[in-house]
């Protein structure tokens, strides 16, 4: 009789084995040399339906998101300029100022320092939310996270 266990599809160790540089994985050498954001699965599967205070993500403010959090180097608060997140997504510094208002509609902490003229952003609240959220999507078996049954 196969004996069904449940194993989950998200460990890094499941997925990568021992070997867990990443950059190993790219063939492509212009991937590898410019690098790469880790980035939650649940985010990307999870951010257009995801709305704590009735307002949804936007693919602008997902990718927003996907700079801020490419300015991370530790374990502080990613902190960027407004004219450096413009130039990447090709809008205006207006044009992210207002969605970085908006941010707080997604329990996303954007703090302005006139010392260092960046944001600091706090993604805590949002990513406890986005936990929630995604286990829940789980259990009802929704957008492809829930935890596959692996047959030996």
């Amino acid at each position: 009789m196969a004996e069904e266990t449940r194993k989950s599809d998200y460990s890094i160790k499941s997925r990568w084995g021992d070997d867990l540089h990443a950059v190993s994985r790219w063939r492509n050498a212009s991937v590898r040399l410019g690098g790469f954001v880790p980035v939650v699965r649940s985010f990307l599967r999870l951010y257009s339906s995801y709305s704590p205070h009735g307002m949804r993500l936007t693919a602008t403010d997902a990718m927003l998101i996907l700079h801020i959090l490419d300015s991370k180097w530790d374990e502080g608060a990613p902190r960027v300029k407004t004219a450096v997140l413009a130039k990447r997504l090709g809008i205006s510094a207006q044009q992210v100022k207002k969605y970085l208002r908006d941010f707080k509609n997604f329990d996303i902490d954007a703090r302005y320092n006139a010392k260092t003229r960046e944001y600091e952003f706090d993604f805590d609240q949002f990513f406890q939310g986005l936990a929630k959220y995604a286990e829940k999507k789980r259990q009802d078996k929704d957008f492809g996270l829930e935890v596959k049954a692996e047959v030996k």
